[in-house]
């Protein structure tokens, strides 16, 4: 996963209203990587990693 893609990804699924402990975010995100190929799961993941360290 390219780092735009992932930052996109986070766009297209932040949801409109508040969500303060990002449940609806975290729920939109795993719907979508869980119906994708196993690198998009860890592409995803390498990326969260980096943002977060």
């Amino acid at each position: 996963m390219e780092e735009d893609a992932f930052w996109a990804l986070l766009e297209e699924f932040r949801p409109a209203g508040p969500d303060p402990d990002a449940d609806r975010l975290a729920t939109a995100l795993t719907a979508r990587l869980t119906a994708g190929p196993v690198s998009l799961v860890t592409g995803f993941a390498e990326h969260l990693a980096w943002a977060l360290y």
